[in-house]
């Protein structure tokens, strides 16, 4: 049997594997990067044997690190319909680094396998809406590559794994911390979660130039007044918009992303994080309905 360092000597690409979905019936894939940072493969891991960290051989890789690369930003997340996504490290959090795309509840959900479907109107009723450069309100600044990782917009009965009723009826912290649509392990980041990445970020919530350091450098409307983005974070938010039903409004301008937490003014609606082409504050705002449609940044449980 091969050690780790022969393993690692047979390679000729820097690796870095995060694995999620760990069940039998669920995908799990590895990024392989080469000597020029892009991606050379995507490898199916079910059938791959790999050596653990202990000499052991075992087929539930969680994490590979190789060489130099010892920090978070180059791990991956995968979901339950293969779809692979960067994860960073802020602060005590762990973050997803790009919107969720997923449309099916994970293993470990109430609605298993569940698909999520779309709507023409807003609804309270779980449903999602796709982002593309078709979308209305659009603006032109977003390169092929970032319309591909403005994911889905969900409205917050679908975020959160709830049913019509119970997503209506959900008042304050009831469903704080539910896994919802997100990977097992993951889940959608409360208020206060929220809070804590901006205090991480600017020292005051997010209130003052935190919403610099998520926005993307490229990809936001340059309009009058315009901010831009650093990116320093690696949180990589990319202006989705929101949704009212399929009319999905004001991508490249705005990003909107839900927490779990019900406004505590009004039962029919949930605070959401949001971001401005012409902000530099990461914004909290609880105003609007859970019929609408938002991005989801995952955070690990």
């Amino acid at each position: 049997m091969m050690n780790f360092s022969e393993y690692k000597r047979t390679l000729v690409f820097l690796a870095i594997c995060f694995m999620a979905c760990c069940s039998a019936h669920a995908q799990t894939q590895m990024l392989v990067y080469d000597q020029n940072d892009s991606i050379a493969s995507t490898v199916d891991c079910k059938n791959i044997r790999f050596l653990s960290a202990d000499g052991q051989v075992s087929q539930r890789l969680v994490l590979i690190m190789l060489e130099s690369y010892t920090d978070l930003t180059r791990m991956i997340l995968a979901d339950c319909q293969g779809n692979v996504y960067p994860i960073i490290q802020l602060g005590n959090q762990v973050w997803m680094a790009e919107n969720l795309r997923c449309s099916m509840y994970d293993t470990k959900s109430p609605y298993a396998g569940m698909l999520l479907k779309s709507s023409y109107f807003p609804t309270v009723g779980p449903y999602y809406t796709a982002v593309d450069d078709s979308t209305t309100h659009s603006r032109s600044e977003l390169t092929p590559q970032q319309w591909s990782k403005m994911g889905f917009l969900y409205n917050w009965a679908a975020a959160c794994g709830l049913s019509e009723r119970d997503a209506e009826n959900a008042s304050g912290s009831d469903y704080e911390g539910v896994q919802g649509i997100c990977p097992n392990g993951w889940h959608v980041p409360t208020r206060d979660e929220w809070r804590e990445l901006g205090n991480y970020l600017d020292g005051n919530g997010g209130a003052t130039e935190a919403g610099i350091k998520v926005k993307t450098e490229t990809g936001w409307y340059y309009g009058q007044d315009y901010i831009a983005g650093t990116n320093e974070s690696g949180f990589s938010a990319l202006p989705a918009g929101y949704a009212n039903g399929a009319d999905v409004r004001y991508a490249g301008i705005a990003a909107t992303m839900w927490t779990s937490t019900v406004s505590e003014e009004d039962n029919h609606n949930a605070y959401y994080r949001g971001l401005g082409y012409n902000y530099a504050e990461f914004y909290e705002n609880g105003i609007f309905g859970k019929n609408s449609g938002r991005s989801v940044r995952c955070i690990r449980d």
